[in-house]
């Protein structure tokens, strides 16, 4: 059992080596060092990612924004902090720290300046994902953090640095912060540069982890109670920027529960054969659901069963108004009302019509393929009187024939004529090749009267 478990913790410690394709330490360090530098080019590399990232904000494109992302030289000040406190270089973290302060201000005021020389004023979707951050966002920052050292402190670089700036979205929340300020709302500019605090603090912090589990030789001699005094401050730093982040996910979760549930509770119980439901408003922060009923008026006890049913949903202290047609509106939902019951009516009867359209489209089709199938009998009538006199009447027509014997169905032109006499079978075989070639059909078959 002791040779399984040694082999067990050999292999894992094989597998699991950080230090087997570790690289020079000298030159991880220098590597870091060189990429808080921000001057020259890099201030430059930054304003335009900035612009580029507000412009990808602004018309909403993922793609702008991915691409200022991956140009964007964020990221060293970042790891530069973690790898100062790592190695206990205060130097290092103090240049770090400034170089981050100072492209942090340069960032916001560019995107400031942008959005207010913008046109488009509107929150699209990809600036309002910014503003709530989650305990989500922590788990990214900190496993993209993990992933960036790693692959920083590695031989092989790979291209994992790129996909640590795209998952860790460094720019996009410091341009949203810009965003907030240039329209003067401070929720906007709160939300997003407290998720690019999140991002920097944990992209630190596994720079910090990394560093300290590799065993990174220290700057400078520093003895246990400075280094455990520099643990506790990372740790309420830590505890400080997560709780929020929890907090905001928990009431995240909590919305989108109770939505569910309120949900389903109308579609199960909200069902009356005589009244429709128009229109329904879930509010989670009142815990109240509205809903708006056109049709026949549902009686009070009715409704109070219904209210009644919520706690079976588990919808505890929910607020269920109902307003039916007019009554309980008054007159400034009226308007809304009305609004709401035409564009009902409208969806309801354009569905209604498309179907319409989709059958009689399918009509005509058959129609013009019939007509198309369908042959020219007086003409070839006219034709047929000149090749043989006798003829009194004549009808030709593509029909469908069974067939017993094989059990299947096959379509052949037949043709019918009526003579004052009969005529020879010469003539008959006459007929029946011209009819064949007149009426462009491979089979014929041709009746006799």
């Amino acid at each position: 059992m002791s040779d399984l478990l040694h082999s067990i913790n050999k292999f894992i410690k094989e597998r699991f080596n950080l230090s087997k394709d570790k690289d020079n330490e000298k030159t991880i360090i220098d590597s870091i060092r060189k990429g808080i530098i921000f001057s020259g080019v890099n201030i430059w590399i930054l304003i335009f990612a900035i612009f580029l990232a507000s412009i990808g904000l602004n018309v909403n494109s993922t793609a702008v924004i991915i691409g200022a992302m991956l140009i964007s030289p964020l990221m060293g000040p970042i790891m530069g902090i973690g790898l100062g406190l790592g190695i206990f270089d205060f130097d290092l973290v103090k240049a770090a720290a400034k170089n981050l302060l100072i492209m942090v201000v340069i960032s916001i005021s560019a995107s400031t300046i942008y959005f207010l020389l913008s046109p488009l004023s509107e929150a699209r979707s990809e600036i309002l994902s910014r503003t709530t951050p989650t305990i989500w966002d922590v788990l990214i920052a900190l496993f993209g953090g993990l992933a960036g050292i790693i692959a920083g402190t590695s031989k092989e670089k790979g291209n994992v640095i790129p996909g640590v700036a795209i998952a860790t979205a460094l720019m996009p929340p410091l341009c949203t912060a810009g965003f907030g300020l240039a329209r003067g709302d401070f929720y906007f500019f709160g939300g997003a540069f407290y998720l690019f605090c999140i991002n920097t603090v944990f992209i630190s912090v596994s720079t910090f982890f990394v560093v300290r589990v590799l065993k990174f030789s220290p700057a400078s001699f520093i003895d246990k109670i400075k280094e455990n005094k520099i643990k506790r401050i990372i740790s309420i730093i830590i505890f400080v920027t997560i709780i929020p982040s929890i907090f905001i996910a928990y009431m995240t979760v909590q919305k989108i529960v109770f939505e569910q549930k309120a949900k389903t509770f109308v579609r199960d119980e909200i069902n009356f054969p005589n009244a429709q439901l128009i229109k329904q408003d879930i509010n989670y922060e009142k815990n109240k659901i509205t809903l708006l009923l056109f049709g026949e008026k549902i009686s009070d006890e009715k409704i109070k069963s219904i209210r009644n049913k919520a706690t079976d949903y588990k919808l505890y202290n929910v607020q269920l108004i109902i307003h039916q047609g007019q009554y309980g509106v008054d007159k400034t939902q009226t308007g809304t009302l009305k609004t709401n019951i035409l564009e009902k009516i409208y969806t309801e009867n354009d569905s209604i019509i498309k179907e319409k359209d989709k059958m009689i489209q399918s009509l005509q089709s058959e129609i013009n393929q019939y007509q198309s199938e369908k042959l020219p009998i007086e003409p070839i009538s006219k034709e047929l009187n000149a090749i043989n006199e006798n003829v009194l009447e004549f009808s030709v027509q593509n029909s469908v024939y069974y067939n017993s014997k094989n059990n299947n169905f096959d379509t052949v032109t037949t043709a019918y004529t009526k003579f004052k006499k009969r005529p020879r079978k010469e003539e008959t075989k006459q007929i029946k090749k011209w009819l064949k070639a007149r009426t462009k059909s491979d089979t014929l078959k041709l009746i006799i009267e």
